[in-house]
């Protein structure tokens, strides 16, 4: 180091510049610990702003070189910290010490299992210098279809469900290759292949069903994963009673369906006992047009089943269901925007 010794002659005031054979003759300068390191500038060794996958470990292990800020050498000794901050995972050395290059290595950093930007900082008393690594999703793991109506008519053209991708952490997957194959039933699809969203999903579109009742399948194939399927029961429309919304029920008393803001209704149900004394199953198919600006008529199909003396049809809209006088009487939840409400809707056999 230096310095400056100040003495007089005269009037006029001389200062001499003292110098220290330690910053002449050391290449390394030995500063054990932190508390007395001032002056010094932390230098990245490995890359930054790097991406890495969900719950891998980041190549190569971050390192940083301690060097005294105006001499330029390097401090053996000095105290690293490496801080992962939330989400940024961990590191195998959070707490190390300076080699004889000046060198400190966090050891393995593997990262956390969430898709974003993480920060691992390095500290050296009030110096700090940091890592940033852009996570990505992990491989995709498996693919998981949405809940979706599992039951149509023959020949019936249906939404084919919509699949999310995701990894071994859960997380989606974008931009995956998909490909769709039937596999039963026969029929026809629109599209074959689609590439996962953002949100790593992708929807099957379009799916006219096979001609005959019974099961039709569509498979989901996905690079390096095992495929998954997806079965809609087709059935025969000539076994099927058909109903017509005749009216709704609702706090003002029985409306018409067009005072109820409804367009049409209907109700296709396999046959069952009316007066609901034996346990029987089956299926069903309702479709309801709602007046103004709707994307498309609501479809609501699954099973039902006779629970003496009751018959319940098994779909998340419906609350309770009754026979009275020949006719189905279903109670509904409806759901807008603005406001959550219950009427009951009634079906009257179609003559």
């Amino acid at each position: 180091m230096t310095g400056k010794s100040f003495f007089r002659r005269g009037g006029l005031v001389f200062a001499a510049v003292l110098s220290s054979p330690l910053a002449c003759n050391r290449e390394t300068i030995s500063a054990p610990g932190t508390e007395n390191v001032t002056g010094i500038v932390i230098e990245r060794l490995t890359p930054n702003n790097i991406e890495a996958r969900a719950g891998s470990f980041v190549e190569p292990d971050p390192s940083v070189r301690v060097r005294d800020a105006f001499s330029g050498r390097p401090l053996a000794g000095v105290t690293v910290e490496f801080r992962a901050e939330q989400w940024a995972g961990s590191v195998q050395n959070p707490v190390t010490t300076t080699d004889a290059s000046g060198i400190a290595t966090s050891g393995a950093w593997q990262v956390g299992t969430l898709p974003l930007s993480a920060v691992l900082t390095a500290v050296v008393a009030e110096q700090q210098s940091s890592f940033t690594v852009l996570i990505k999703p992990d491989v995709p793991a498996r693919g998981v279809f949405d809940p979706a109506t599992r039951v149509a008519l023959s020949g019936e053209v249906v939404s084919g469900p919509s699949l999310v991708v995701v990894d071994r952490f859960g997380n989606p997957t974008p931009q995956i290759p998909v490909a769709f194959t039937i596999v039963a039933g026969g029929g026809s699809l629109e599209n074959s292949t689609a590439l996962t969203n953002r949100d790593g999903r992708v929807a099957v579109g379009p799916w006219r069903l096979g001609p005959t009742p019974g099961e039709n399948t569509i498979s989901v194939a996905i690079a390096g994963i095992e495929p998954v399927n997806f079965t809609v029961q087709a059935l025969d429309a000539a076994l099927l009673t058909r109903y017509t919304l005749e009216g709704v029920r609702a706090d003002r008393g029985v409306m018409s369906p067009q005072d109820a803001g409804l367009v049409k209704g209907t109700l296709a149900i396999g046959a069952f006992d009316r007066c609901l004394c034996r346990a029987e199953a089956g299926y069903f198919v309702m479709h309801i047009e709602y007046q103004g600006v709707t994307p498309e008529p609501t479809r609501i199909a699954g099973e039902y089943a006779i629970q003496p003396p009751q018959l319940v049809l098994y779909a998340n809209e419906t609350k309770s269901v009754s026979v009275v006088n020949g006719r189905i009487e279903i109670e509904m939840r409806r759901d807008t925007y603005d406001w959550i409400w219950e009427e009951t809707w009634i079906f009257r056999p179609e003559t």
